[in-house]
């Protein structure tokens, strides 16, 4: 695969994840300000049917974030294998790490700034950082015993 393609498809995954993930604080933040203003005893229909529509396109943000993700894992485990693009498992795990770190990053500062709370914005990263953790820990760990089996023969 020709090196261009894989360095598109990684600022078209990029984009992706991170627009979707604009798209969740947004939706989150106005749903929050919306139900945070209307009164518990004069909730009208219009309200909860605006705080509804917003708290659906959090759900689907979140799912394009988890769907993508999972994408980019199902290609680079297929160039690691099929390709011979053996580091490309690793490049795809690092990058993902490095903005998963970014976009948590970027879920405190917002939570110290705006009314959402911290753990609705780590939310739709919950799922992807914890697939990335035990895939690293595996790889290193896979890495280790393979170098330390390759030292004994």
């Amino acid at each position: 695969m020709n090196i261009k393609l894989i360095k598109l498809i990684t600022i078209i995954y990029t984009l992706i994840i991170s627009l979707s993930y604009i798209f969740y604080v947004f939706a989150d933040h106005i749903r929050l300000n919306n139900y945070k203003n209307s009164s518990f005893l004069i909730t009208t229909e219009i309200n909860m049917q605006q705080i509804q529509i917003l708290r659906t396109i959090t759900i689907y943000s979140e799912l394009i974030i988890i769907f993508s993700f999972v994408f980019s894992l199902i290609t680079a485990f297929y160039f690691n294998r099929y390709r011979s693009k053996k580091k490309y498992i690793y490049r795809t795990i690092y990058f993902n790490l490095t903005l998963m770190v970014f976009m948590i990053l970027i879920g405190i500062i917002l939570s110290i700034i705006t009314i959402i709370p911290i753990l609705n914005l780590l939310q739709p990263l919950l799922i992807p950082v914890t697939v990335l953790i035990i895939l690293f820990i595996y790889m290193s760990l896979r890495r280790i015993l393979k170098k330390k089996i390759q030292s004994t023969n």
